[in-house]
């Protein structure tokens, strides 16, 4: 199972599904490597109706094994409506079974019975209305995410928010959901609310800047980001709060201070990496090089770093070897091929950047867009123009970097 496991992470499905038949051949009865190979069927189309039977009788068990097979049947959009009825049964009777799993449950139900949506929901409510706290908050930030914001105010009370944390974010959400910004700011202006000054002050300056006051919204985040300073754990709600509403700039600013806490530097920085992903390759590739300069023995760190490097053409001589280094441990990752190709690209060693790929099993179908172009634009430096154009067939031109672009623009 261990080997299974790991040849998943290099992504190579055939040596996967190998060693995960061998580990339940060896034990029929341990479970984790029948989930494994279960998951495993279930993404292989040959395979994927044999992963379903299997985990379904996984699902019939009462513990943890049982819960986890419920969750990959959950986000398989492909079962049966026989199926999804079983499996709506199951997520509502299983033993383990918590808010989260209900949910599940409930969307699917909707998703099955699209005509019974009100109904069904109208149900939940009556459900709902004695239940824990934290439930009832799960289901309300349920009801925000379905447009059924309305509901909330009718499920928890402007009171009863006022006396419990989640049930406040919940009402909160359920208010800027319905652009009740006045109703917003009188509750934090004049009330006891149960959440920490940072946070009231984010809310604060959310509310100013959506009624068009800038001023004000800066000035309310400077006092949020002032009064988290000495708090990790609630500079980090701030960053992640300004991030999730688009206000990139603002996280950027306070994940970057984070990067100088050892304790959570690394959060910070994958934060860093996630506002970043639209900026220009430049300042990804310097964020990067930051970073990897913290972690060096980071693979994926440092993978990624001689990517967006070499994408850039530059100290493609160091990349070179360094992405030859990361693929001698590693032979099978394909991500650290793409770098040993796009290196030799860059050298202009044509065949070399086609060895990169010597014994590799690979359905191109399926690969990550960046490996597919490298390999495109490697079979047509080697003089395989028309097998690199029908790999590129189903591939938007238009929606790739400019750097990724130049690599197949001699590819018709």
């Amino acid at each position: 199972l261990i080997a299974a496991r790991w040849d998943t992470q290099r992504g190579t499905p055939t040596e996967t599904m190998y060693y995960a038949t061998r580990a339940v051949n060896d034990d029929p009865t341990y479970k984790p490597a029948v989930l494994f190979l279960a998951a495993q069927e279930l993404a292989n189309p040959y395979l994927y109706q044999k992963g379903v039977d299997s985990l379904f009788q996984l699902a019939a068990s009462d513990d943890d094994s049982g819960l986890k097979a419920l969750w990959y049947l959950a986000r398989d959009p492909h079962l049966k409506p026989a199926e999804i009825d079983r499996l709506i049964a199951r997520l509502r009777s299983h033993p383990l079974a918590g808010e989260t799993e209900r949910l599940a449950a409930l969307d699917l139900d909707i998703k099955l019975h699209p005509g019974q949506r009100k109904t069904l929901i109208d149900q939940a409510m009556a459900e709902h209305q004695n239940v824990a706290p934290a439930d009832q908050a799960a289901f309300a930030e349920w009801l925000n995410l379905h447009g059924e914001a309305a509901r909330v105010l009718k499920l928890i009370p402007r009171e009863k928010a006022l006396s419990d944390k989640s049930l406040c974010f919940a009402y909160l959400d359920c208010l800027a959901a319905l652009k009740r910004w006045d109703d917003i700011k009188n509750l934090l202006s004049g009330a006891t609310v149960p959440i920490e000054l940072p946070l009231v002050e984010t809310y604060l300056s959310r509310c100013a800047g959506e009624m068009g006051d800038l001023q004000g919204s800066e000035l309310h985040w400077q006092y949020a980001v002032s009064a988290a300073a000495y708090n990790q754990a609630q500079s980090l709600q701030l960053a992640i709060y300004a991030e999730n509403h688009g206000q990139n700039e603002r996280a950027a600013t306070v994940y970057r201070a984070l990067t100088q806490n050892p304790a959570i530097a690394n959060v910070a920085y994958l934060g860093l990496i996630r506002v970043f992903r639209d900026k220009d390759l430049r300042t990804q590739c310097d964020l990067l090089d930051q970073i990897v300069s913290r972690w060096p023995k980071v693979p994926e760190l440092a993978s990624q770093d001689i990517l967006l490097h070499l994408l850039l053409n530059e100290h493609v001589e160091d990349m070179h070897k360094r992405a030859v280094s990361l693929l001698a441990d590693d032979s099978y990752n394909l991500s650290l091929r793409t770098n040993v190709a796009l290196a030799c690209l860059r050298l202009n060693d044509p065949s070399g950047a086609l060895q990169a790929y010597n014994h590799a099993l690979i359905d191109w179908n399926t690969v990550p867009v960046t490996d597919l172009i490298v390999y495109a634009a490697t079979l047509n430096a080697n003089g395989h123009g028309k097998a690199a154009h029908r790999l590129l067939v189903l591939v938007n031109r238009h929606a790739l970097r400019p750097e990724l672009r130049d690599l197949i623009k001699s590819i018709p």
